[in-house]
């Protein structure tokens, strides 16, 4: 089967976009109708197949398959699909195929004056599909929320072929909301070929602001203060005060305390008046104003291997999903239960939106000390991102759906138990 598999594939896509690895193959297609011709080729042999493009929780960066799951034979690479289809900037959404580079399409915006938002730097290695299809709860602000929230519109191909098409249209508007089986669903049901997002443009002004206060949680409830009260910075960030000095952004942060950094974007008098939103919540709270420099070097250094948690080496990103009210409450079990252990950790909390926040954890990654993370982690009502799936409820649902769209099951099922 392999033979004609390989030749199947090659005239489906054209020769040159076929790789081999082993039993394996990566396939590109260059547009929808491509892929379509994969998924009949792979209906029709049984084949499995896992759409590649983000650093879903089903794969690894490497396109290899998460352990515990069996590698597929097909690996659907997107990335030949990179036209910009239409960019309306009367209404600011723009209309992209899945595979382009979210990089490449913020630099095409920022071309004629507009962005996808401040998202966080690993937004833009990912292509647009991929990041739409990944289950990632980091990859948010305060100002526009998770970026799955910013998507209008949907074309997505089935695993029989069909192709669907989801209309920008208001919630509701067209009855139930269907981007919502693709979103975050990591390719079980579907496979995304273009997507229409709302896009903002380039704001006004940028202020940065850096706040030390006496705990993360007297940080962490300034913040949600500021939110409160309409604050909606771009990014905001909090550290420990022995996690600032080892970061460099220490000066004038109590080793005991914590430093709340924000990112404010938009028309100045409004970045202005949400400067001043969260200077007096954090006042209020004790906190004293430490000015921008701070944050200016967080920000120019964000993503950096120096930042904690982003480490390549022996130290490696531990993600944890969870409430606002919720969050002060992971940082302290996981971090209190890894030194219990004997394993030294730094961390911070980022990504605050009115669904949520994270915290990350940057310790020495090893089978005993991940267990103890995320033993932890569930305990303080966190949920680790790597294991967000679909809650229990709807598990039964998802399987009928699953069924009935992809009855010979040849689309890689992620998480779906």
């Amino acid at each position: 089967m392999t033979v004609a598999l390989a030749r199947a594939l090659s005239e489906a896509v054209g020769p040159g976009h076929v790789t081999r690895e082993g039993k394996s193959y990566t396939v590109q297609p260059g547009a929808p109708p491509e892929v379509a011709h994969v998924l009949a080729i792979a209906r029709e042999r049984k084949v499995p197949v896992m759409p590649v493009g983000a650093r879903t929780h089903a794969q690894s960066p490497d396109g290899a398959a998460a352990p515990g799951k069996p590698k597929p034979e097909i690996l659907l690479d997107t990335r030949r699909m990179t036209n910009l289809l239409h960019l309306d900037e009367l209404s600011l959404v723009v209309h992209a195929q899945a595979g382009i580079e979210v990089r490449a399409l913020e630099a095409t915006l920022n071309e004629r004056g507009l962005t996808l938002g401040d998202f966080p730097a690993e937004t833009y290695r990912s292509t647009l599909g991929g990041i739409l299809a990944a289950r990632a709860p980091g990859r948010a602000t305060s100002r526009l929320g998770p970026i799955e929230s910013t998507c209008i519109g949907l074309s997505v191909v089935l695993a029989d072929g069909r192709t669907v098409h989801i209309k920008a249209a208001p919630r509701r508007a067209t009855g139930p909301d269907l981007m919502r089986l693709f979103l975050g669903g990591e390719g079980i049901l579907g496979v995304i070929t273009a997507a229409v997002v709302r896009i903002q443009r380039l704001p006004d002004a940028r202020i940065f602001a850096a706040h030390a206060l006496s705990s993360v949680d007297a940080a962490l409830d300034a913040a949600r203060q500021a939110m409160r009260r309409g604050a909606r910075p771009a990014a905001v960030r909090i550290y420990d005060g022995a996690d600032a000095h080892a970061s460099g952004l220490g000066t004038g942060v109590d080793a005991a305390g914590a430093l709340l950094l924000a990112s404010l974007t938009g028309a100045s008098a409004i970045v202005d008046a949400e400067a001043r939103v969260l200077e007096a919540a954090a006042h209020e709270r004790g906190g004293t104003a430490l000015g921008a420099a701070p944050a200016e070097k967080w920000w120019s250094s964000r993503g950096a291997p120096a930042s904690p948690g982003e480490q390549p080496h022996a130290e490696a990103r531990f993600q944890v999903a969870a409430p606002l009210g919720q969050l002060a409450a992971v940082y302290r079990g996981v971090r209190a239960s890894l030194l219990a252990a004997g394993v030294p950790c730094r961390a911070y909390l980022a990504h605050f939106h009115e669904g949520g926040g994270c915290a990350y954890f940057a310790f020495a990654r090893a089978e005993a000390s991940d267990a103890v993370a995320r033993e932890s982690a569930v305990a303080a009502g966190g949920r680790p991102a790597d294991e967000l799936g679909v809650d229990a409820p709807l598990q039964a649902a998802l399987r009928t759906l699953k069924q009935e769209l992809d009855p010979q099951g040849i689309l890689f099922e992620g998480r779906l138990a």
